[in-house]
């Protein structure tokens, strides 16, 4: 595929080089994820749209294979997007070959409806879980981000060829290349905009490889130019060999530091010691991580009584727990309740491992098939949900559940603020007291005041060096909310001087929350006064 793709043989060679340097390309290629069909599909879908003349025909195959990538990974249509409208565009007689395009999407519309059908949902339950957050859009974008400067730091080839491919892509004329540059765009974006992920590099793999695409396409022929050809490749064994753990080496230096401040991990780092192939031998034939030992111990348990659990990371665990142990997955990633939830607010949250509350009752509700959820408004959704994801399969009853829980008439059941703030402290204003400060975690504190105040500033006495977020209410609305900044040099506590917001000054607020947003050691805040001017 490459050298199809590719203007000549060392542009070729170039973009094999760039993919093979890349920690991020070569990890997920290799992982077990969708990455490599992913990879499979858009060198087919290159190749098609790059060397064929524009026909229905070919108009067709363009389509089915968007159309398999998105029953692989549906977020990775955005890449496809631009790049069909610009293949229908070009197709003669357009309006005609439109039924070529839709036909091609066969496999996709068949998969949705097949979905809805047996789960009664358009998305994977994976979907809700990590986008259903209850995460503020700037907290999540931020995040996102420090993911494109976590893969500069530890991947630097992956995010500079794919700048420099979209970069090529819009400096170009042809509106093939422009379109395959708006997509993988279009893909950086919406990654920045959901936070990244937890696993470094992982979803730049897809822009990575149409980049790559653009730059061995886009390229003067480089055959013509052995010296531009040696700068390229130069450049591109110097980025390769930056990273702190190039793709060459099979061990991961003892002082290799694994995650970064921001839970942002390096995968094959992460699990070289429990699980590579390496490390196996008839003396040790297993994974030794703590996943394998924990779920050992509860099939141990399991094999006296039917048992019920929560558990993170549900996937060792899962395996050698066996039939008998029910795990309910707190990332929700396999808990359709759970996933319909917001995640329990955390100073420093875990991009794609958003902690869920266990509402009071589940356990007891999956141990004995009888729902005993205690919150009788959730209890209520539960009803609906299990009928839709374990009744008779055209129960007309399932039917209106799954219509009626797709179109949100049944989100007014969820309250929110309990589970995404399960631990908040509500105090009188007027109780802080200085001599015993009061504690508070990730879910904050709130404060009641007699009346609505109006003042222009605020001193609140928080953890000196913290960071912090202010959110003013007026009845329980939200009208406002402002971020302090750190103080230094104060230990323990120390005074911040907020200045209220206008709309919180224009009309009064009676309560305010205060939220961390960076994580302490032991999870504990504190509190000891405030007063306004």
């Amino acid at each position: 595929y490459a050298a199809r793709i590719a203007r000549s043989t060392l542009a070729a060679g170039l973009g094999v080089l760039i993919l093979g340097l890349s920690n991020a390309f070569v990890d997920y290629s290799t992982s077990g994820l969708e990455n490599p069909l992913t990879h499979l599909l858009l060198a087919v879908f290159l190749t098609l749209y790059l060397g064929q003349p524009a026909t229905p025909r070919r108009l067709f195959w363009l389509s089915a294979v968007a159309s398999l990538a998105g029953v692989n990974r549906m977020d990775t249509l955005l890449i496809y997007a631009p790049a069909l409208l610009v293949a229908w565009w070009q197709t003669p007689r357009r309006w005609r070959a439109l039924r070529w395009a839709v036909l091609g999407q066969t496999p996709f519309l068949l998969w949705e409806i097949f979905s809805i059908i047996y789960y009664g949902f358009p998305f994977p339950n994976t979907a809700y879980a990590k986008l259903n957050t209850g995460v503020a859009e700037n907290e999540l974008m931020a995040q996102g981000m420090f993911y494109l400067l976590n893969s500069l730091q530890h991947d630097p080839i992956t995010l500079t060829a794919i700048l420099g491919g979209i970069t090529l892509g819009f400096g170009s004329r042809r509106s093939r290349a422009v379109a395959l540059a708006a997509g993988a765009l279009l893909y950086l974006l919406y990654t920045v905009r959901i936070g990244g992920d937890f696993m470094s590099g992982r979803f730049l793999t897809a822009p990575l490889f149409v980049a790559v695409a653009l730059i061995g396409w886009r390229l003067p022929p480089l055959a013509a130019r052995p010296a531009d050809a040696a700068a390229l490749i130069g450049v591109a064994l110097a980025l390769g060999l930056m990273s702190p753990l190039p793709t060459y080496r099979i061990d991961i230096p003892a002082a290799y530091s694994v995650s970064d401040e921001k839970r942002i991990n390096d995968e094959r780092a992460w699990y070289w010691g429990d699980v590579n192939l390496v490390g196996r031998s008839r003396l040790n034939p297993f994974p030794t991580s703590q996943g394998r030992e924990s779920g050992l111990a509860a099939r141990a348990a399991g094999e006296l009584d039917y048992t019920v659990l929560p558990v993170n990371n549900v996937g060792l665990f899962g395996f050698y727990a066996g039939p008998n142990v029910y795990a309910i997955d707190q990332y929700a990633l396999a808990d359709p309740l759970l996933a319909r939830l917001p995640a329990e607010r955390e100073a420093n949250f875990y991009v794609g491992h958003f902690h869920r509350v266990v509402p009071e009752g589940y356990l007891s509700t999956l141990y004995s098939g009888h729902n005993q959820i205690e919150d009788t408004r959730l209890a209520e959704f539960y009803d609906s949900l299990r009928l839709i994801v374990r009744g008779g399969l055209f129960d007309p009853a399932r039917w209106s559940a799954i219509w009626r829980m797709n179109t949100g008439q049944l989100d007014h059941l969820i309250d929110s603020e309990r589970y995404r703030y399960p631990h908040m402290v509500w105090v009188d204003a007027d109780a802080i007291n200085a001599a015993q400060p009061s504690e508070f975690g990730d879910s904050g504190i709130a404060l009641r005041f007699a009346s609505a105040l109006q003042p222009e500033s605020l001193l609140v006495d928080l953890d000196s060096a913290g960071e912090f977020t202010l959110v003013y209410l007026r009845d329980g609305q939200e009208i406002a909310e402002t971020r302090i900044d750190p103080v230094y040099g104060v230990e323990p506590l120390a005074t911040y001087h907020v200045r209220t917001p206008a709309p919180a000054l224009a009309s009064g607020f009676d309560a305010l929350r205060i939220f961390p947003n960076r994580g302490s050691k032991d999870g504990v805040y504190h509190l000891a006064g405030w007063r306004y001017k």
